[in-house]
């Protein structure tokens, strides 16, 4: 996939080359390599890959627990990887075998966990930690009699991002994970908004991001003033899904940001990791030949690794404060590659917009 957090160095030359179909696992490696000096350039406008990710799946033989670990730590190391990923459903061996080195984390129990890159953030989760009691107390006065969002606290995980190269420009990273069951769900959601909104002012953070599974449509929620929420086009593996099962709840893994003024996530889309052949997917040849090996390791049962995870892990690029010149720029001329789109609480944005860029495989 091309990488659009380079602001700086995609030359119309590089961008012929992807459209005239060249050697596109090439052109992606070249692109890979020059991310961080991308970075550096635009250091006024910082950006950054985010993921969410649901880890969970069904049970399929022996062994699966361990496929899926390792199919895990391939995606989450594959392509672009995500300076921030939020997790819901936490696997076993979680620290040691799923989360990238040179990664730090946050987990609350088996429910949520926020993983970030050292390299490009600091983070603290003092004085957020869902046990705290001034985080407790907050939580009561925003919920008031409403006992529909009862054990909320026990579903996030909460931590202050700042990027190293920009230090005023903090971010109150959030995992959730909702409740199934509930029939309240949207309601839960805008308490849990209110909540965030409450610890921003109390603990003086720019803005939040929250990346979960929200067990419900996003599309069909009604955000806030200034929060946004993305839409995108779901994979031919999610679609297929929705099309034999009623229960199926399309975009239910999402993002949701706020204020507008000071965070954006555009080009935000599923990940693919449909087998080798398969044209839609993200993975690279060589991630490929992992993933089969893990899928058929020895002492195992075979299994496919897209019935590994129930969910797809939803990217975005995470872009703080406004978008540069070169970013406008490069989103126009990859306009004719769009894939998806994206939908707010009023309007959409200009980062969010029909302008989202489409893949090509790593």
């Amino acid at each position: 996939m091309e990488d659009p957090t380079i602001f700086v160095g995609l030359s119309s030359e590089a961008i012929n080359r992807i459209l005239a179909g060249d050697n596109r696992e090439q052109i992606a490696n070249d692109l890979k390599k020059s991310i961080p000096e991308g970075r550096l350039k635009a250091s006024q406008n910082p950006s950054s890959f985010v993921m969410t990710i649901n880890m969970n799946g069904p049970t399929k033989g022996k062994g699966t627990a361990e496929k899926r670990r390792d199919l895990l730590s391939i995606i989450l190391n594959s392509g672009f990887p995500p300076d921030i990923i939020f997790c819901q459903e936490i696997p076993g061996k979680f620290e040691a075998e799923v989360i990238p080195e040179g990664y730090d984390f946050v987990v609350n129990e088996k429910e949520a966990a926020v993983i970030w890159n050292s390299q490009h953030f600091d983070g603290s989760s003092d004085g957020l930690k869902t046990t705290d009691t001034e985080i407790t107390r907050l939580m009561e006065r925003v919920e008031g009699k409403d006992s529909s969002a009862n054990g909320l606290l026990s579903r996030i995980s909460m931590v202050r991002l700042t990027p190293k190269q920009n230090a005023e420009a903090d971010i109150l990273a959030v995992s959730y994970h909702a409740p199934y069951k509930i029939e309240q769900k949207h309601n839960v959601c805008q308490i849990l908004l209110s909540f965030l909104d409450a610890v921003l002012k109390q603990k003086a953070i720019s803005s939040y991001i929250v990346g979960g599974d929200f067990n419900f449509d996003t599309r069909d929620f009604e955000p806030p003033k200034d929060v946004t929420v993305p839409s995108y086009e779901m994979t031919p593996r999610s679609q297929e899904k929705q099309e034999e099962s009623s229960k199926f709840i399309p975009h239910k893994d999402n993002f949701m940001w706020f204020p507008r003024r000071v965070l954006e996530v555009s080009w935000t889309r599923p990940i693919s990791f449909e087998d080798e052949d398969n044209s839609n997917t993200d993975l690279t040849k060589e991630d490929h030949k992992k993933v089969n090996e893990a899928m058929n390791k020895e002492g195992t049962e075979a299994a496919e690794a897209t019935d590994m995870l129930d969910h797809d892990p939803i990217v975005g690029v995470l872009v703080l404060s406004s978008p540069s010149k070169a970013v406008k720029n490069l989103s126009e001329e990859f306009k004719d590659m769009s894939l998806s789109g994206s939908s707010e609480g009023e309007k959409a944005h200009p980062a969010t917009e029909k302008l989202t860029y489409s893949c090509f495989p790593l």
